[in-house]
């Protein structure tokens, strides 16, 4: 096992326990993270990116970064075609993708924030479908 950035990694050197331990993690930036404040309202955290660190982001207080408003993303759905999400990207919003999987005929648009949940998977689609397509690529119909 290989601890980086941790502060009470296991004792012991490799090969005796099998342990790697680096007292700091190089360089990290956490992913994006749902919030919600005070008031109620949700947002998209973006932490900063750190170099040297050690430990958790949160320890002293919130992650150092900055929060998006959740408004200014288009909430995807499997059933979205690639030319929609792409429009709602060209017009400046950021994209959070709900479990599934999307099936796009293009690429997304470069330049805005993608975060996904857990169980959301892009995979490029093969139009037309031919008969049994989907049951060759392991997917039923």
């Amino acid at each position: 096992m290989v601890f980086v950035g941790v502060p009470q990694a296991p004792p012991g050197e490799w090969p005796d326990p099998p342990f790697t331990r680096v007292e700091k993690t190089p360089v990290i930036r956490e992913k994006p993270f749902l919030t919600v404040d005070a008031k109620g309202n949700y947002g998209v955290r973006v932490p900063d990116l750190v170099k040297n660190s050690a430990g958790v982001t949160w320890h002293a207080g919130a992650t150092a970064g900055k929060t998006i408003s959740l408004a200014k993303f288009y909430i995807a759905k499997p059933s979205d075609s690639a030319a929609t999400i792409n429009g709602q990207l060209a017009k400046g919003n950021h994209l959070l993708l709900t479990p599934g999987i999307y099936e796009l005929t293009s690429p997304n648009r470069k330049g805005s924030l993608t975060g996904r949940s857990r169980f959301a998977r892009r995979c490029p689609s093969r139009e037309p479908e031919t008969p049994g397509g989907a049951q060759q690529r392991g997917r039923t119909q």
